[in-house]
């Protein structure tokens, strides 16, 4: 009689399907999240983390995780130290996203006439302004820190983006940290343009140029700065310009070094 061998696998994961069969969910998406169902709890789930066991480059995983958290397969907390400041980020990641309560519809308010009749005179109850003050500013302190929390995101963001910890030790942190925040500066802003080589540009154009700066990137307008001699009148302008223009000129700058050893 023939004798039949099964080869099981052992390492496996038990996941459910749900997120397998969302339509709201790309490919992409549906298995960046398989793939981090599968590891360990300790796992660095960091950009960085994930991009270094994917084929897929920081661009595109970057694009799955926000629509996992979209979706809310994902939710990202900022954490703070004791001291208060922002630190890591922890990362929750959920099989099939949380259900909420549906809220009870609220039924329609009666309107409200104003009274016809005289109006009585005396002493009349007067707004709680402390109580109003202390409203609006609890309110302003939640805004602030909403504020700091988008500006700490996306400061880590591109530090992921530039190898931080690399850089640092061939360019300085004084240095480095200028870059990091004339970008920051142009990512956060809410004006609708932006000045670069006084053309004005919108400024989602120039958040999503600044957002998918590498090191490779940072280390060219480096090289260019090394190598200015003339005299900038506006630095700030300069530098941010290079680092707009960056990917472009490198591209321009390799294509031209390719046909001058290689000429057709």
């Amino acid at each position: 009689m023939p004798v039949f061998k099964v080869n099981k696998c052992k390492d496996f994961t038990v996941m459910s399907n749900q997120h397998l069969r969302n339509k709201n969910l790309s490919l992409k998406s549906k298995g960046l999240l398989s793939l981090m169902l599968s590891l360990p709890a300790d796992w660095d789930y960091t950009l960085k983390g994930l991009t270094f066991i994917c084929k897929d480059g920081k661009d595109a995983v970057n694009t799955a995780l926000h629509e996992l958290e979209k979706e809310g397969y994902l939710k990202r907390n900022r954490l703070r130290s004791s001291s208060g400041q922002f630190g890591t980020i922890e990362y929750t990641i959920y099989e099939q996203p949380p259900k909420t309560d549906p809220q009870p519809d609220s039924p329609d308010p009666k309107p409200v006439f104003p009274n016809q009749a005289s109006p009585i005179l005396g002493n009349q109850p007067q707004l709680n302004k402390d109580k109003q003050n202390k409203e609006i500013k609890k309110e302003k302190r939640e805004q602030i820190d909403a504020q700091v929390m988008r500006v700490d995101d996306y400061r880590e963001w591109i530090k992921d983006n530039i190898d931080y910890e690399i850089l640092v030790e061939l360019y300085g942190k004084d240095r480095l940290d200028t870059i990091i925040e004339l970008m920051l500066e142009v990512v956060v802003s809410d004006n609708p343009y932006c000045l670069i080589a006084k053309e004005r540009l919108p400024r989602e154009v120039v958040r999503s140029r600044m957002l998918k700066l590498n090191s490779e990137h940072i280390e060219y307008v480096f090289d260019q700065l090394n190598k200015t001699t003339s005299k900038v009148g506006n630095a700030k302008a300069y530098v941010l310009a290079a680092l707009f223009n960056a990917p472009v000129n490198m591209d321009t700058q390799i294509q031209f070094e390719v046909n001058r050893d290689f000429p057709l």
